[in-house]
């Protein structure tokens, strides 16, 4: 397993800000994509934001994961 930083080091609640990756897989974006897990930035803009944002778009698109269960507001 590997962590890697990238921009913030820390939230505002001291959780460490990482993308994790195990057996060559990028866990981060994996859940994403998968509709467990939302994007987001904490006052930076870390260099896979915006490949974050268009996998969470797609999830929600294919209402993938939670994205299934949400229903959108009118």
């Amino acid at each position: 397993m590997k962590l890697l930083r990238d921009g913030e080091d820390k939230d505002r609640f001291w959780r460490l800000l990482r993308y994790v990756f195990a057996d060559g897989t990028l866990v981060n974006a994996e859940l994403v994509w998968e509709g467990y897990a939302y994007a987001r930035s904490y006052d930076t803009e870390p260099s896979l934001y915006q490949v974050m944002i268009q996998l969470e778009r797609s999830a929600r698109e294919a209402k993938r994961g939670l994205w299934a269960a949400c229903v959108p507001r009118e």
